[in-house]
């Protein structure tokens, strides 16, 4: 019997599936467990040789996190964009971004993605996110229908008032070309009892 050789993707969410991530993380716990002593009591601050490991430590926690993360989105974007939830999950590497990032994701017929592409960075100023850079791409890949996407750096994926007439601007032109504009979401974090996205769709904002 031949064994196929598996997938950087497959290799990625088998290395950083919660159960695996132990093996990554815990190594670093007992080595500061091990060298408590290194650091004096009475101080209020740690040894070097402590903090040391301890900024190895948020490294190695921040890395595995990020490759979970990339492992998880490439996973997704296998699948059906048939709600705003597979949406979140094809584009969570957004909620690593440091800067707000407007993407325009293309799907087929059955809709299942045939690329995605990043029209905007740094701010949805409209004066950069013209209609003109979203539909080009959508035009040009003969897209059946598409989704915007875009990320707020701060976790809070509440629209804003540029958001929303962004949104109303897209809908109307899509009108226009007869092209479907399927849904605008917002990436953010979770918070509370939040979803840690924004669906225009399902808010009943699209138009």
């Amino acid at each position: 019997m031949r064994l196929r050789p598996l997938s950087v993707a497959a290799l990625l969410r088998f290395a950083f599936k919660q159960k695996n991530m132990q093996g990554h993380i815990f190594p670093f716990e007992s080595e500061l467990q091990n060298n408590s002593q290194e650091a004096a009591p009475s101080s209020p601050s740690l040894s070097p040789t402590v903090s040391e490991k301890l900024e190895r430590y948020a490294e190695a926690l921040v890395a595995a996190l990020s490759m979970s993360t990339i492992a998880e989105t490439e996973h997704a974007r296998s699948g059906v964009f048939g709600d705003p939830e597979s949406v979140y999950r094809a584009c969570a590497d957004m909620k690593l971004f440091n800067q707000e990032v407007l993407r325009v994701v293309l799907l087929d017929a059955r809709q299942r993605l045939i690329t995605m592409i990043d029209v905007t960075k740094g701010g949805l100023n409209e004066s950069l996110a013209h209609p003109r850079e979203i539909f080009r791409p959508v035009i040009s890949h003969s897209a059946y229908s598409f989704i915007l996407v875009h990320n707020h750096p701060s976790g809070d994926s509440s629209p804003s008032e540029a958001d929303l007439r962004l949104t109303r601007r897209i809908s109307e032109a899509a009108r226009i070309l007869q092209i479907q504009l399927l849904d605008h979401v917002i990436i953010g974090q979770p918070m509370n009892d939040r979803q840690g996205y924004f669906s225009f769709k399902e808010s009943g904002a699209l138009g």
